[in-house]
This record gives C-alpha cells, structure tokens and sequence, in this order.
C-alpha cells in the first residue's frame, strides 16, 4: 500500500480540494482488522475519546454522562453520539427518547453526522468512504476536508491528530483555523442531538393566524435556524439548519458593528443571486431591522438578509458575517421557496426557549384583554379611552385615532430580550374596494409594572414595489426596489 503523508489542515483550507490520492490504494481488498481500525478500537474501549480537539474529528468526543446544553462549559469537547450517550431534549432536565440526527437528513450535513456516527461505531472504512463522496460533491466544506484529510493520515498510519497528549492538544487547538472548525463541528452536532421536546415550541409564538404559513427562529447560541410550518393543528418545526452569524457576535446597537441583531424582525424582501453579489450565495431574504423598538433604543443599521454563501465554499464558520445570517446556499433557496414577504415573522434570540404549546396559549389568553379593551375604544373613537393604552408621553397616532375600521387576523409574537417583555402585534385592515390592498399595522405592547401599554403603533410600511419569483412559477411575489437600488456594489452585510 502505498505511504502517504499526513494531510495538512491549512492546505487543505486553502485549495478547497480533495487530497488527491488514488482511494483505490487507500482502501484495497477486505482483510483481517485493518491498522486503522485497530487504531480506532484502541482510542474508544467504552466511549470514543479524541484529545486532539483542534480538528474536526474532535467533534466526535464523548463522555460517560449525557450532555447537558444547561452546563456547556463542561463538555467543551465532549458531544454524546450515536448510541453512547442518550440525547438530551433543548431547555429539559429530563432526557427525551428521541430519533438521534433525525433531522440530519441527506444532504451534506446528514452525510458529515453519517461519517461521525461511522467512526463512533468504530467502522472507519465507511467514514472515509463518506467523506470521499462528500468532499468530492462539495469540495468547499471545509469541515469535511478536515475529516477527510484526518481520515486519510490515520489511514497512512500517521494519525496525528488522534494524539492522546495535553500539549499536542493545545498546539493544534491554538490554530485559528483549526479552532473554528472544531467548534462549528460541535455546534452541528450537539444542535441535532438537542432536539425540542414533543409539544414545544418557542415561547415567542404567542398566537400566529392561518394566514402566517411559516415562521423562523435563530437561536444564536446554538447556531441554529428553526423553520416552523403552520398548519390545521399549529405551528410544527419543519427543518432546522446550521447558520454563521456576526463577526463580533450578537447584540447590535450600530451601524457596522458586524453583530447580529437580536429581536423580532419580518421577512420584508427577496433577492435572488442574479441580483446579488456572489459573496451572498443564492439568495437573500432582507428583514426589517432597525425595527420600531429598535429604533426607539436608538439601534442603527441597515442591510441585514438570511443570505447563502460563496459558490466556492460549502458553509461560513460560527462568526463569519458584518452581522447577518448566513446558510447554505441549498438551505437559503428552501427559505426563499418557503417563506412569504412580510407575513414571516423571525425571531433571532440569544438562546432560543421551548415551553409547552399550552404556556404560549395563556400568554396570548393574558395579553388578549388589553389588546381587546385597545381595540373596543378605537372602534368607539373614544380618544380619552384610547391615551389611556399608549406609554408615558405616546401619542395616540392618526392612523389609529381616526381609523374605526374592522382589523382582523391578528399576530402575537412576545419578545423577552429587553428589560421588560414585549408583544408584537400586527392586524391587517381588509380591502374597502375592489383593486385597494389590505392595509397592516403593527404595535408594540411593552408590560411594565403588570400593565400592557404601547410604545408604538403605526401602519406597516413597504416602500417595494411586488415582483414575481420566476424560480418559483411565477407564483410567489418578492420585494425588488428601483433600479440599482440593489445592485450588487451597493449591497452591504450589516
């Protein structure tokens, strides 16, 4: 069999291509246990044990206890797999019995957990059999090189990166590179480890009307995006994906700051790639930051899109953009297909929180009185009735004190980010004539000292004009602005 050299991470990153080796010298004809996998079988008696945290083959370290997403620190380099360790439910103190990378899927993601789950089971022959298949589809997953380029060293019977020592460790995690990859790995996999727990779902959704299709939650600390379809018997999670967020992390307060905004944001236009340039993939979808508690807070910005990545790259690492979020491209073009311009709500939180189904029903029975008592006063034009809801020097505005007319299909989605919770409530005004569109408004609620009040209201504002998606028949509509508005040198990520 023909020697190869250890294959070197940062050469690795930088051709974006596969060792070219011949698999055929790689793998020759079944035998008796093979060198590699005796190797495998020595570093995992019980639970497989990789020190060597810097590369992506890390990323399989497993403990004797089930993770536990409340004390992450502690499992820096330990994710429960396969049949080791037991999955443990987001947000529970009690493990769930549930289908472990179920969600993982086919695509490049599920093919990455199938290698890990492969060398977990102590089968590295199909691990590097998958990971060929995956470098070659998408020679810019980077994470995969890794593991592929790990694969092929051990293989050559120089497995550096399996070394059991301290100091080796450390050298190897020292790597920018290396690092980031180690911790995009974990992040994958504990994200499909921790699965929500049956009949949960973000405390966000309060109440969210039929004609809301869909909704979208970003939990940040998880890197995670969940899409929420909803249906006859409510909101049910759909899909979830690895997102990159911000270069400087969450929280933005100012334009060019290169943080993720946290809030409750609507999906407000869709570009497509011929309209974009190529560092944002095949599609963008804008949200509405600053939004009116945003700005209230004096938070500035502009340019922020769930947005895909280069053609020359499969995935960005965990803090990668100027502040928005980014997907792969074929999980960026399910969004664009999916979600309906400014009927989407998505809620970018910190650390996404499940409660049952029936808490986010008596948080809408809570808040229901207030908004109804708001609403029977402007049906009435009561103005004196009508201050009475609006906070601190808020002033009633015009679209509200003189406007009587019937709203319906009205959204609740609660924001818990602030120092005191929020509700955001959007109520649309049907047509009055044939060819006149709907009109949608939008409030802010703000509980303070055990009393709803509003701290804005006004008319939601879409200053797009209504195009077609051809992608799509056709069928969909998505926001385009005058010419050159969005032309791609004056796209910028915020």
């Amino acid at each position: 069999m023909t020697t190869l050299p250890p294959a070197s991470t940062s050469q690795a990153l930088q051709s974006g291509m596969a060792p070219a080796v011949s698999f055929d010298d790689l793998l020759p004809a079944p035998a008796p246990r093979s060198r590699f996998d005796r190797l495998l079988d020595h570093l995992r008696p019980n639970h497989l044990i990789f020190a060597s945290i810097g590369l992506s083959l890390a990323a399989i370290s497993v403990v004797l206890s089930p993770f536990n997403g409340k004390d992450r620190a502690s499992v820096a380099v330990a994710v429960a797999l396969a049949e080791v360790a037991p999955a443990t439910a987001v947000n529970s103190a009690e493990p769930k019995p549930v289908a472990l990378f179920a969600s993982a899927g086919t695509g490049p993601e599920g093919q990455l957990i199938q290698a890990y789950v492969a060398l977990a089971e102590g089968d590295g022959r199909k691990a590097l059999t998958i990971t060929q298949q995956l470098v070659t589809e998408h020679p810019g997953f980077a994470l995969a090189q890794m593991l592929y380029g790990d694969l092929l060293a051990a293989r050559a019977g120089q497995p550096q990166v399996f070394g059991h020592g301290a100091a080796a460790a450390e050298s190897i995690q020292g790597r920018a590179d290396t690092k980031d990859l180690h911790a995009q790995a974990l992040r994958r996999l504990a994200g499909l480890q921790e699965r929500p727990p049956a009949g949960t779902l973000p405390r966000e959704w309060v109440d969210l009307p039929a004609h809301v299709k869909h909704a979208v939650a970003v939990d940040t600390e998880r890197s995670r995006l969940y899409l929420f379809k909803n249906g006859p018997d409510g909101l049910t999670l759909e899909r979830d994906f690895y997102v990159s967020l911000g270069k400087q992390g969450i929280g933005k307060q100012v334009e060019g700051d290169a943080r993720t905004p946290l809030g409750v944001y609507w999906i407000t236009n869709a570009l497509p790639s011929n309209m974009l340039d190529e560092r944002f993939g095949s599609a963008a979808l804008g949200i509405n930051y600053p939004n009116a508690l945003d700005k209230h807070l004096g938070r500035t910005g502009t340019g922020l899109f769930l947005h895909g990545v280069p053609p020359n790259v499969y995935s960005h690492g965990l803090w990668a953009t100027d502040g928005c979020v980014a997907l792969a491209n074929d999980d960026v073009q399910l969004l664009l297909k999916r979600l309906d311009i400014d009927d989407t709500p998505v809620v970018i939180a910190k650390q996404v929180q499940w409660v049952p189904v029936a808490q986010t029903r008596q948080a809408a029975a809570e808040f229901r009185p207030a908004y109804k008592a708001w609403n029977d006063a402007r049906m009435a034009s009561d103005q004196a009735d009508l201050q009475r809801w609006y906070e601190g020097d808020v002033k009633v505005p015009a679209s509200t004190a003189q406007n009587n007319a019937p709203r319906g299909a009205v959204s609740m989605v609660a924001w818990y980010g602030e120092s005191k919770p929020v509700m955001v409530v959007t109520a649309t005004e049907p047509a009055r004539a044939a060819g006149e569109a709907a009109k949608v408004f939008r409030q802010y609620w703000v509980l303070s000292e055990g009393a709803w009040r509003i701290r804005f209201d006004g008319p939601v504002v879409n200053t797009s004009t209504v195009g077609r998606n051809a992608a799509n028949g056709g069928n969909r509509p998505i926001a385009t602005r005058s010419a050159g508005q969005y032309a791609s040198s004056q796209i910028a990520l915020r």
